[in-house]
């Protein structure tokens, strides 16, 4: 259809899935999620506070404690934050706008990633050159979340997501950060787990028990990840150059 509707459109065809970082490197331009929703969403770089909190940010990881969605609606921000431009730290890849000049100091997205954790990296990388990353609620996409990783088996997602966050933190932070980051994600999570499992049985409503099942499903399979991937793996992996350039610090 593209192909006899679209005349003058250089369509890239791959017969595999190459994962976020690599598709997009390859049309290097405004980047958007294949199952575009509208997200006024930003977030801090990941930390060791994320980590011990487990959320995007330790406001939302707080939040994250009580079972019910309307904590989620601001994403641990004012709503105030999200009606102007405001300079933050990394934005999601669903409706970013890149200065060529900015790819060409800071290199093309990880590939190392298949998904998850690409846009803090990249975001990271070009702060570290005095490029800032700027939020403009004047302009959105439709971006329907979770679309790809629901296809998927749930040990994907949460390998996908454990790796490319503990790969920045090998990459850009060290190895004494990575292992401590490591330590407290193990403790943090087996307790969030303990936590969901009492949760999941008290009389809150059928809405908030079938949301603390999902935790206590989301947490035991990260606790498996944790025991199949011992730190020095990680930070092999950490170390590994991104499209033949050596980012990490």
């Amino acid at each position: 259809m593209v192909e006899a509707e679209s005349k003058g459109v250089l369509l890239l065809r791959n017969h595999e899935n190459l994962g976020f970082a690599r598709a997009n490197n390859q049309a290097k331009c405004t980047m958007f999620n294949p199952d575009m929703t509208f997200q006024a969403c930003f977030a801090t770089f990941p930390t060791f506070g994320t980590v011990l909190l487990g959320g995007s940010t330790p406001t939302v990881a707080l939040q994250s404690l009580f079972l019910t969605k309307r904590f989620f609606k601001t994403a641990g921000y004012r709503p105030e934050v999200y009606e102007q431009p405001n300079r933050v730290d990394w934005i999601m890849g669903a409706f970013m706008m890149v200065r060529r000049e900015a790819i060409s100091e800071a290199g093309l997205l990880d590939e190392n990633l298949f998904m998850y954790g690409e846009e803090p990296d990249w975001c990271y990388r070009m702060a570290r050159l005095g490029r800032a990353t700027w939020y403009y609620p004047e302009k959105g996409v439709i971006h329907y979340g979770g679309q790809s990783t629901k296809q998927r088996p749930l040990k994907d997602e949460v390998s996908w997501l454990m790796t490319s966050q503990y790969r920045f933190f090998g990459k850009h932070h060290g190895q004494a950060y990575l292992t401590s980051c490591f330590v407290v994600g193990v403790v943090g999570s087996a307790l969030k787990l303990v936590l969901f499992l009492i949760l999941k049985h008290v009389p809150l409503g059928a809405q908030h028990r079938a949301y603390a099942a999902r935790k206590v499903d989301f947490f035991r399979e990260v606790l498996k990840w944790h025991a199949s991937n011992p730190i020095s793996s990680l930070m092999s992996s950490a170390r590994v150059a991104t499209n033949g350039v050596e980012h990490s610090s």
